[in-house]
């Protein structure tokens, strides 16, 4: 029994270590050096590049858009929506650089109280994340809000891959609460102080 604890907890202690996200593998916003945009299907391009634009100037890393590819088989959620699963994308487009996959099709089955769903999933301290144009799409259509709204879910699941948590901050990238629409207009599409020290930057970035 005594070695099957130790076993756990070795095995434990590793996972945190040395697993994706893990404390030896934590890379700090001055250790990532470049973000892959990965478009999962057909995604417009005027989208990839407003994700582009946004992270190099909120964040100062470059970004490339990578070509196409398609979407793996085993990603749906059994449903008649045709929802795909952002952890199973996740888990699927494996690779070693920090990336962005991009799709216009829905990624969680979860509805928030507006009646609509996911924009962005991120893992903390990983190197991945999944955006998706599908609800905010059939909020804003394409205004300029839409625009707002993806440059927005962009900023924040980044900011999630440095470790940041949600932030009660109305005016920070980070302000959320149970729907990811009404808020949009009251960001500012910047970090604020707290958050901002905790990433370690000194200045709070902001889009234009």
């Amino acid at each position: 029994m005594k070695t099957v604890l130790i076993s756990f907890l070795l095995t434990l202690i590793a996972v945190k270590l040395f697993a994706p996200g893990g404390y030896l593998n934590r890379k700090s916003i001055d250790d990532v050096k470049v973000i892959h945009i990965q478009p999962l299907g057909k995604v417009k391009k005027s989208n990839l590049q407003t994700i582009k634009s946004s992270i190099e100037t909120f964040y100062g890393i470059r970004c490339v858009i990578k070509p196409s590819v398609v979407i793996k088989e085993g990603l749906l959620f059994e449903d008649e929506q045709g929802t795909y699963d952002a952890g199973r994308i996740m888990s699927k487009y494996d690779a070693e650089e920090r990336v962005v996959l991009v799709t216009e099709k829905k990624i969680s089955k979860k509805l928030l109280r507006d009646g609509y769903g996911l924009n962005g999933v991120a893992r903390y301290w990983g190197e991945k994340m999944v955006v998706s144009t599908f609800h905010m799409r059939k909020y804003y259509g394409t205004s300029k809000s839409f625009r707002d709204d993806l440059t927005n879910t962009a900023l924040h699941d980044v900011a999630h891959t440095f470790g940041l948590d949600h932030c009660k901050v109305r005016r920070c990238v980070m302000y959320t609460r149970d729907t990811y629409h009404r808020p949009v207009d009251a960001r500012k599409l910047t970090l604020c102080d707290p958050c901002r020290k905790k990433i370690g930057m000194e200045k709070a970035p902001r889009v234009k």
